[in-house]
């Protein structure tokens, strides 16, 4: 009963589930092999359909009259039935985000490089800008000095000395400045100076293994100096930013004139050293002078010329010794030459390196009822090498640093400036 049971149970499943037959499998495969194909083919199709679109779009703004719109070609007709399409991925028309721009678009200048431009040029613009700066100055001087008669041509008779002068000056200055249309910058620098200088002789009182030494410090109100930038000529493609300045300087600082001198003791008359130091020129001052600017994505260059004219002025006092010595001094004209670039390496961040040289004529003193006489060693020639980096916080606030080394004898050994422009 048993073995009966299971063979009606076997024939039972056989006729509700009958098993599929290798005539039915190789028509599925067929059908799907077919419906993978139409596929590759519809995607090939929208490819070849969108590299025709983007050509078409560039032939018609190459050419100087656009034809007439002409309508878009259609996916070409499925090669398989239309039951078997259905299964098919249905196909993606070509979309604006997917289409390339065609000419590219140039992009704005880093932030950190228009604070480099304004720096040079001016900030123009309808804005007020104020930067507050630090920068700190090192000189070191050194001479010898011979206080006696050569004798046969070989020997030296009477006092040698070395003198050196170490020299370190800090300002503190203030900077505000005003854009007045798109083409014109007004300004007005307020300085703080603190200097220190330390005079060191050898020699002293006829040794020559003595050394004496006396330091002097002062701080009191720079010269104020303001100015004003007028762009004539607008950066194009082809032509660099032109800019005009003219500047004036007034002297409220402690003038260097008439300050007496005095023997320090111990010295035997060897070291002699001012009672105070001077923290300004003591006369007018007006320069005017241009600028070029051109910017080379990622970078600019920059060049300058200036020249400064130091107007007469009479002094109650001019001389170093005790006593009132009235006169007038013409402090030498100079002018200035200088070149540089900054290099933007993203947005936020750029570095520059400079050169600049300036020169200065000797000064000129007239005592009252006298004739002009030359100061001996007032001519100077001052260059410098300078870098700097500059990073932009954000569209407010800037940090600017800036190292200069001397490269001649009459300029400072090393000067270090940091300031923080802010943008309103």
């Amino acid at each position: 009963m048993r073995i009966v049971a299971a063979v009606l149970g076997v024939c039972l499943a056989g006729l509700l589930c009958p098993a599929e037959t290798p005539a039915q499998e190789t028509e599925v495969e067929v059908l799907r092999r077919q419906v993978e194909r139409m596929s590759k083919t519809i995607e090939t199709q929208n490819r070849a359909l969108l590299n025709l679109e983007r050509r078409l779009r560039t032939i018609e703004q190459a050419a100087p009259a656009p034809p007439a719109p002409t309508p878009p070609a259609q996916p070409a007709p499925p090669l398989a039935p239309a039951p078997q399409q259905q299964d098919a991925p249905p196909a993606q028309p070509p979309t604006a985000d997917a289409e390339e721009e065609p000419v590219k678009r140039e992009a704005e200048a880093p932030r950190s490089l228009e604070v480099v431009a304004g720096e040079a040029q001016g900030f123009f613009g309808e804005r007020f800008t104020i930067e507050p700066s630090v920068t700190y100055t090192r000189t070191d001087r050194s001479q010898i000095v011979l206080n006696g008669f050569l004798a046969l041509d070989a020997i030296f008779l009477g006092n040698i000395s070395v003198d050196e002068v170490e020299s370190d000056i800090v300002t503190f200055d203030i900077t505000g400045r005003m854009g007045i249309g798109e083409d014109l910058q007004v300004d007005v620098n307020v300085p703080y100076i603190y200097r220190m200088s330390n005079f060191i002789s050898g020699g002293a009182g006829g040794g020559s293994a003595s050394q004496i030494e006396k330091a002097i410090s002062s701080d009191n109100l720079g010269d104020i100096s303001f100015g004003a930038n007028y762009r004539i000529i607008n950066e194009t493609e082809n032509i660099p930013d032109v800019v005009l300045n003219l500047r004036g300087r007034a002297p409220t600082g402690k003038h260097p004139f008439g300050i007496e001198v005095r023997e320090v003791e111990g010295s035997s008359g060897n070291l002699t050293v001012p009672e105070e130091l001077p923290t300004g020129n003591g006369v007018w001052q007006i320069s005017g002078g241009a600028s070029v600017l051109k910017t080379i994505d990622p970078a600019l260059v920059f060049a300058n010329f200036d020249y400064f004219y130091n107007f007469e002025r009479d002094f109650s006092d001019i001389g170093s010794s005790p006593g009132d010595q009235p006169g007038t001094v013409d402090v030498g004209d100079s002018f200035q030459v200088g070149f540089g670039v900054a290099y933007a390496l993203n947005e936020d961040f750029s570095l520059s390196l400079s050169y600049s040289q300036r020169w200065f004529e000797e000064t000129r003193t007239k005592l009252d009822g006298g004739d002009f006489q030359d100061v001996i060693g007032s001519d100077a020639n001052v260059a410098r090498l300078n870098t700097g980096m500059t990073y932009a916080l954000n569209d407010y606030f800037t940090l600017v640093t800036n190292v200069s080394a001397g490269l001649t004898e009459d300029a400072p050994d090393v000067e270090v400036r940091v300031g923080f422009p802010i943008n309103f």
